[in-house]
């Protein structure tokens, strides 16, 4: 069986759970601030806190990429590159409960 790195094979329910690519925090070597993601503009209150192209360490690695961190590549829309991403595998939601229980209303004992 060949490795497909987009999928990733749940051994216990034996489930193909596909792979999303999700923005990280990276971090400038110079500066020690998150950097900025690549060509995205920041709003003024964070701009100050953020590694931007201005410093010496933005253009060393670690490189940016083009999202923010918990940000995912469907939410940008567009080609994000090779950086400053990382794969997480997102589980399926449960499926219903077939016979569903009824909720049986607890009693209070001063009742």
């Amino acid at each position: 069986m060949k490795f497909n790195p987009y999928e990733f094979e749940d051994e216990r329910t034996a489930l193909t759970i596909p792979l999303i690519k999700i923005g990280i925090a990276v971090e400038c070597v110079v500066c020690h601030r998150t950097k900025k993601p690549a060509g995205r503009s920041a709003p003024l209150e964070m701009a100050t806190s953020l590694c931007d192209h201005e410093c010496p360490g933005w253009s060393q690695p670690p490189l940016p990429g083009s999202l923010w961190p918990g940000e995912t590549e469907e939410q940008f829309g567009y080609d994000i590159g090779a950086h400053g991403w990382k794969e997480v595998a997102i589980a399926e939601p449960e499926p219903p409960d077939e016979y569903p229980r009824e909720r049986v209303p607890v009693r209070d004992e001063g009742e």
